[in-house]
């Protein structure tokens, strides 16, 4: 399954353009990270992505249907999305949660079934958080809940997952954790993976594509060492950034310089 956005342009106001011109792709069980300033756009792009907001130019595709022409139903069947922030004050038990992403897949007006219960349970497992399905949503800890939207998402059967910033506001171990989860489902499941991230290592520990986002656009698409580099990562942030080879994690990683 082909994901594309071309020529894709957003807009509140006609005079200040989110983004514009926005081109790229991504084949099945490839994974792209977006990364750019705060305020930038990256959020709205993958709402664009997701149908959330409606692009004002361009045409967003899967397997090159436009989405404008998916029924919303349709889509959630093929496009998986965790939002940034979450705020669940309802004390939803962690199934309960999870189980709300087989709505697509389920008649109006009728309960999730054997099969959907058994799906949702196996998103839980997917995610290592099987032991936490009777607990209150409300109750658990930031990275445990980021790993129950996940696991809502994949309980739509997803060709494409969508999020936006899933590491955010988590410590190192549960964001290794959660980029290891999202690498293995590239990988074992054959899903295209969108998402942005404020940290460009991201890239090499997954060892993706990655787009720069500055300015209202998307200026390069590629693999992760030929994009992130000292040379686009100073241009995006305005400091002094090193790239440098690691040999004993064969992989790259990013050394800003302390002014």
């Amino acid at each position: 399954m082909m994901f594309s956005i071309k020529n894709a342009g957003f807009w509140y106001n006609p005079e200040r353009v989110i983004f514009g011109n926005v081109t790229f792709s991504l084949q099945k069980g490839k994974v792209l990270c977006i990364l750019g300033p705060n305020g930038i756009g990256k959020s709205t792009l993958l709402k664009c992505c997701a149908k959330i907001l409606p692009v004002r130019t361009g045409e967003v595709c899967i397997d090159g249907k436009a989405i404008e022409h998916w029924t919303r139903r349709e889509l959630a069947q093929k496009i998986g999305y965790v939002p940034q922030a979450h705020n669940i004050v309802f004390p939803f038990s962690v199934l309960q949660l999870v189980l709300l992403g087989r709505n697509p897949h389920i008649s109006p007006y009728s309960r999730p079934g054997k099969r959907d219960v058994e799906i949702a349970e196996q998103s839980l497992q997917s995610v290592g958080i099987e032991h936490l399905k009777d607990a209150p949503v409300n109750r658990i800890s930031g990275g445990e809940c980021q790993l129950a939207m996940i696991a809502r998402a994949l309980t739509q059967e997803p060709s494409i997952l969508i999020l936006d910033e899933p590491t955010n506001h988590l410590d190192f171990g549960n964001q290794v954790k959660i980029l290891h989860i999202l690498d293995k489902l590239a990988k074992e499941r054959n899903i295209s993976i969108i998402m942005s991230t404020h940290y460009p290592d991201h890239t090499f520990l997954l060892s993706c594509q990655a787009g720069i986002m500055k300015n209202g656009f998307v200026s390069l698409v590629g693999q992760a060492e030929e994009v992130v580099t000292e040379e686009t990562l100073e241009d995006t942030y305005q400091i002094s950034i090193g790239v440098h080879f690691i040999k004993q994690a064969n992989r790259n990683v990013c050394v800003p310089s302390y002014p």
